[in-house]
């Protein structure tokens, strides 16, 4: 039994080697640095084309290869596409155990956060529910001259930047404000009485939950790894979620593009990626620069118009060649 035992250790970790080895190989210099750094705060600046999920997918599956357990791993997205592809990739990449991964969008794990630490029995106003709701709350002397859109949008930029109805209006400045703010106070409080939550509540209450440090520490050591993609689209709330959730380890990766901001979508602060590195001391920085889907006229035309941006990462952004 020594004798057999002796000789199918080194076989093991051969098979082991040739694993983390092939998840790595198709890789590029820069993807492959990226992937390779799996312990600290990282950011990776992906030029479109350059093989964002494919390196963010490379580097989830090596991590699980070298032993960090798949449970820990939590993947945020903004779309449920998105998050399927991923989970999709990682497990064509390792197999079985890739269930284990956590990937979300950041509204459905906060979903799962709130059942668990918040209430288990509310409801989710998606946006034709909140639009019934509010137009229901205008109908009335006193808000009838409101637009139904300038007040869902008024709400929505509020919750996205963390300011609640005692907030609004203790900072209105005018009468019309001081309307608005008295409006968001009774919607929200609607809200309350109906048992239910908005999907900006969703990122708030969790938010706030994560506040309490028994809480915060619970999901932390849950998920000790934490990957955001499309980051440049985060608002301040999903930023504050970011920075709670990987407070206690320090190990998270993002990945985006600044020059691909949907500048102001859902409250979102293109800051947030520029100034990474001053957020999150002593994080790394990658950058993903060649492009395997446009042509070099393409490249050339695109590189030119962004130079006009002075708020940037720069990046020498260039066409894939096979020489």
């Amino acid at each position: 039994m020594g004798r057999r035992s002796g000789k199918l250790r080194p076989l093991f970790k051969q098979r082991k080697g040739n694993l983390m080895s092939s998840i790595l190989d198709n890789l590029n210099p820069q993807q492959k640095a990226a992937a390779l750094q799996t312990q600290g705060s990282q950011i990776i600046f992906a030029g479109a084309g350059s093989g964002k999920t494919r390196t963010l997918t490379h580097k989830i599956a090596y991590m699980c290869s070298i032993g960090i357990q798949p449970e820990n791993i939590l993947a945020i997205t903004f779309t449920t596409k998105a998050a399927s592809e991923m989970k999709t990739r990682i497990r064509d990449l390792i197999g079985p155990k890739s269930s284990k991964i956590t990937a979300k969008t950041f509204h459905s794990f906060c979903v799962q956060l709130l059942r668990e630490e918040y209430n288990n029995t509310f409801s989710i106003y998606d946006e034709n529910d909140q639009l019934k709701l509010i137009k229901s709350l205008l109908d009335c002397p006193e808000y009838e001259y409101f637009e139904t859109k300038e007040v869902i949008e008024y709400i929505s930029n509020l919750k996205n930047n963390g300011v609640s109805p005692e907030e609004a209006i203790f900072n209105s400045t005018d009468v019309d404000e001081i309307s608005l703010a008295a409006f968001y106070t009774l919607y929200n409080k609607t809200l309350r009485d109906l048992n239910a939550l908005d999907f900006d509540d969703l990122l708030l209450y969790a938010v706030d939950q994560l506040r309490n440090d028994s809480t915060r520490l619970k999901w932390s050591n849950r998920f000790k790894y934490l990957f955001v993609d499309e980051f440049q689209d985060t608002n301040k709330v999903q930023f504050q979620l970011v920075q709670l959730l990987s407070k206690e380890y320090n190990n998270l990766c993002v990945v985006g593009d600044d020059y691909q901001a949907i500048y102001g979508w859902r409250g979102s602060n293109i800051d947030y990626i520029i100034n990474f590195n001053n957020y999150f001391p002593d994080s790394k920085s990658y950058i993903l620069e060649t492009n395997y889907r446009s042509t070099p006229a393409i490249i050339n035309a695109a590189t030119n118009i962004m130079k006009a941006n002075s708020y940037k990462v720069d990046k020498n952004i260039k066409p894939f060649s096979s020489d």
